[in-house]
Order: C-alpha cells, then sequence, then structure tokens
C-alpha cells in the first residue's frame, strides 16, 4: 500500500507539474497569438502605406509627363514670341520709313 501511495503521490505530482506546463503552454499562446495580430495589423498598415505612396508615384509620374509636354509647348511659345519680335521689328522698320517718307513729302510742300 504504501509504495502505491509513494506512486500515487509522484502521478499526483506529476500530474500537478503537467498542469502547470499546459497553463505555461497556453499563456505562452495567448501572447504569441497577440503578438501575430500586432504583427498583422502592421502588416496591413504597410500595405497601406505601400498603395498611397504608389499612387502618389502616379500621380507624380502623370505631373512629370505634362511638365515634360508643358516644357515642349513653353519651347514653342518661346519661338513664337522670337518670330513675333522679329516682324515687330520689321514692322518698326517699315513705319519708320513711311514716317520718314511722309516728312519728306510734307517739307516738299
Amino acid at each position: 500500500a504504501r509504495k502505491l501511495e509513494g506512486e500515487l503521490s509522484a502521478l499526483k505530482v506529476s500530474s500537478d507539474q503537467a498542469i502547470n506546463d499546459a497553463e505555461e503552454a497556453k499563456r505562452q499562446v495567448g501572447e504569441t497569438s497577440a503578438k501575430l495580430y500586432e504583427a498583422k495589423n502592421q502588416l496591413e498598415d504597410l500595405e497601406d502605406q505601400v498603395s498611397a505612396l504608389k499612387s502618389k508615384n502616379k500621380n507624380l509620374a502623370e505631373e512629370v509627363d505634362s511638365l515634360k509636354t508643358t516644357g515642349g509647348d513653353v519651347a514653342n511659345l518661346k519661338s513664337e514670341i522670337q518670330s513675333l519680335k522679329a516682324l515687330l521689328n520689321e514692322k518698326d522698320i517699315e513705319v519708320n520709313e513711311l514716317n520718314d517718307d511722309l516728312i519728306q513729302v510734307e517739307d516738299q510742300k
């Protein structure tokens, strides 16, 4: 009977240790689960940030393309302005010549 009591006592100690180990494992699983949930939330936040950055990058690329086109337009406008200035200078010369002719005509009168 004493031998059985000793074995029973040893089984109780083993059982208590197994219960403690199981409770510790359960606690660790809970902590791991919480950490995984937090990591999942962080990953979702990062995915949102990546998506926002991709959208911003696309918008910036469109702006760059627009600026490239505008740059070409500006170059064309500058060229047109130079042409108009040259034409204006020619007309100024013609007006000055006409004024000179008019002055000569009036002087002859």
